[in-house]
């Protein structure tokens, strides 16, 4: 599968989405600035590196504005319903919805600014979800994930969520080392 491909030619305002129920081999995968990814009920992936950053603008306007009224037209689209703050109605960096058998070698999800501004990167605060895993129910792996200036490492149901905190600080980058869902 030609995924840099794929990548390189998504409009600024699409979502790169993979759909696929065979088993794919993909080494290094950096999309542009502003492209969140989605794993939409996929099996059996395995990714060298991904990358990604969020939107500079964020969060003005805040999501799901100005597509409102397309909520729901894509499958795995945010609602957001459970957001409550402007840092929490943001743009995913990775979403992996209904997968299974996806393991990453390396995962780079970064938040550099807050309605290009970059007074939040002190605080590691610029969102508060950058990574979500939904109803994945088996073996979500990542061997390295790095994030910057998020405050949820990853968003999951349950409970399930990983925080940005002093015991996963190794370096500039908060990063966990073996992880598995």
């Amino acid at each position: 599968m030609a995924l840099w491909n794929w990548f390189r030619t998504c409009s600024p305002v699409s979502v790169p989405a993979l759909q696929s129920q065979k088993r794919e081999y993909l080494g290094s995968n950096a999309p542009t600035s502003a492209l969140p990814v989605l794993f939409l009920t996929v099996l059996q992936v395995y990714l060298g590196h991904i990358q990604t950053e969020a939107p500079y603008f964020q969060p003005l306007p805040a999501a799901p504005e100005p597509f409102t009224s397309a909520l729901g037209v894509f499958p795995g689209d945010p609602t957001f319903k459970d957001c409550t703050t402007a840092t929490c109605k943001m743009g995913w960096g990775l979403r992996l919805i209904d997968s299974s058998d996806i393991y990453f070698h390396s995962v780079g999800l970064y938040s550099w600014f807050n309605n290009f501004q970059q007074y939040c990167v002190k605080r590691e605060a610029c969102q508060q979800k950058i990574l979500e895993i939904k109803g994945s129910a088996d073996r979500i792996a990542m061997y390295n994930l790095f994030t910057k200036a998020s405050i949820e490492m990853v968003s999951g149901g349950a409970g399930n969520t990983i925080y940005r905190n002093d015991s996963n600080q190794k370096s500039v980058f908060p990063s966990l080392h073996i992880f598995g869902w």
